[in-house]
């Protein structure tokens, strides 16, 4: 049984762009990645993290309401406190946030963000409670949408977009030749699998589960019916 985790290494292109969303990190710029579902935007930017030494906290925009973002007041003891939410606990305390399909942002929060990400003097308006919130120097912050950046320019306000370093991730970021052995395939079928990644029919992050699973000591056929790549693969 294998204890080290395997990761997907990048391409020479994945690493040339790596190279550029490090220097937004250093500089606290913004990044969004945007690009189809299953290409692995999520997964490098938690790698990315654990790298830093961060743990990448994800906000989901569906079914998220500002009160689980941004914070609300609560009843206790016969009076009120506010209690922070996932974001603002972030810019006070500090850490690494990544918001998923915020082309969908609540219009509320989204109202928020301008001065959040502001370069010059970013702050996080809490009119709650009459505090403007000064982002903890380890704040960084993240988003992705899995709509191209057309539907992007649409579904969010240009000034906010204009605050990001916007990056379409593509699969070709990934040297997937590694992933005959790893997932078990061989070169037979290893073709197979990375068309079916390319198509959307098969996700990276399910492929990366069925590693995981393998390295665990499961047989690789029963990792791939758990991760669904069985029934795709014999299609």
């Amino acid at each position: 049984m294998q204890t080290q985790s395997f990761e997907i290494p990048l391409s020479h292109t994945g690493e040339e762009v790596k190279k550029r969303i490090e220097i937004c990190v250093a500089e606290q710029i913004p990044v969004l990645l945007t690009g189809g579902t299953g290409l692995g935007k999520t997964y490098f930017l938690s790698r990315l993290a654990r790298q830093h030494n961060q743990h990448l906290t994800k906000i989901n925009q569906v079914g998220s309401s500002a009160d689980m973002v941004l914070g609300m007041l609560v009843a206790t003891n016969f009076t009120t406190r506010w209690q922070d939410g996932l974001l603002t606990d972030k810019v006070r305390h500090g850490g690494w946030l990544s918001v998923e399909e915020i082309a969908r942002l609540d219009q509320e929060i989204q109202g928020r963000m301008f001065s959040l990400l502001d370069t010059d003097d970013p702050v996080l308006s809490l009119v709650e409670m009459g505090e403007n919130l000064t982002p903890h120097p380890d704040f960084r912050f993240f988003a992705t949408t899995n709509e191209g950046s057309e539907y992007f320019v649409r579904g969010i306000d240009k000034a906010l977009r204009d605050r990001f370093f916007v990056q379409e991730w593509g699969l070709d970021f990934w040297n997937l030749d590694v992933l005959d052995d790893q997932v078990g395939v061989g070169k037979s079928n290893g073709n197979k699998l990375r068309q079916m990644l390319s198509q959307g029919v098969v996700t990276l992050r399910k492929v990366v589960i069925a590693i995981h699973l393998i390295q665990k000591g499961l047989e690789p056929r029963q990792a791939w019916t758990i991760c669904g790549i069985n029934a795709a693969m014999e299609a």
